[in-house]
Order: C-alpha cells, then structure tokens, then sequence
C-alpha cells in the first residue's frame, strides 16, 4: 500500500531556507538539491518502517549527498508519512525534538 506525504508548515520552512541557502551560496546545486530531497522523501515512502523509531517514535532518513536529514513520523493506520522538519547535520536536534 501507498503512503500519503503529508509536510508540515515548519518543515516547508525549513525546504525554503535550505533551497534558498543553496540558490545564494551555489546556484547550480539548487536542482540537485531538491531531485535529493525528493528521493529521500521517496525513500521514506516505500519503505516507512526500515529506519528505527527514535525521540517521540520519528524517524529520520538522510539525502545522499547533502548534509540534511529528513525527520518524519509513520502513521500507519492512515497511510501518512508526515515530515516534521529537515535539519541540517551540524544543526542542534533540541529544537527538531520539540517540534516532534
């Protein structure tokens, strides 16, 4: 079965800052970047289950060539994966936690 992507408002902020960082500081990553994320939340999509639950039951899957991660909880009974936020690896997880 399918899972539906579902994305929260603060996770969509935290997209724009990061295609927003990457449209500044390298422009020609700015694609790149975002066909990672995709494939990543795809990642997430056909396999929900396979990283193992961490604070608060989410999970986390990372892109492949980009210093992020994707931060998502499974709702199984309703077939949603809801991405909660993308966070940079340098970045400090007490802030990702407290939106979870």
């Amino acid at each position: 079965m399918t899972y539906t992507v579902q994305v929260r408002p603060a996770a969509e902020r935290d997209i724009e800052r990061a295609e927003d960082w990457y449209a500044i500081e390298a422009p020609d990553h700015v694609e790149l970047f975002e066909k990672e994320l995709d494939h990543a939340i795809n990642r997430a999509v056909t396999h929900p289950l396979l990283p193992p639950a961490l604070v608060a039951g989410a999970r986390r899957v990372h892109l492949a060539i980009y210093p992020y991660e994707i931060w998502y909880l499974v709702h199984e009974h309703l077939r949603i994966i809801e991405v909660a936020a993308l966070v940079h690896d340098r970045q400090n997880l007490d802030s990702v936690v407290a939106r979870l």
